[in-house]
């Protein structure tokens, strides 16, 4: 068996998606990494948006959900604070997430 190596690798739709949504956005939040790739998150940091943990560490704003979902509890503490919320969550993440329950 031969195994070839693409030279170059683009984003899986789920990730595009996220960074074309998150793109139309400055002054925002993601909690962890929106993508894994230096150059994008350097990018993305020139356009306000911001990497943080928590939650609990953003006063007010807005809140972009990673094509890789996150937690109910997460979801439901951003609306308690009151942030607005876009969810760039991979639809087939979600529908994983819905069937897990």
């Amino acid at each position: 068996m031969k195994i070839i190596c693409a030279e170059n690798m683009g984003f899986c739709f789920g990730v595009k998606r996220a960074l074309d949504i998150a793109l139309k956005e400055k002054d925002a939040y993601t909690l962890g990494q929106l993508i894994h790739n230096p150059q994008v998150v350097g990018l993305l940091e020139e356009r306000g948006i911001k990497e943080t943990k928590s939650v609990d560490d953003i006063k007010r704003g807005t809140l972009i959900i990673t094509a890789h979902g996150t937690t109910k509890s997460n979801i439901e503490k951003a609306k308690r604070k009151g942030l607005r919320i876009i969810d760039t969550t991979c639809p087939l993440v979600k529908r994983v997430h819905e069937l897990a329950g």
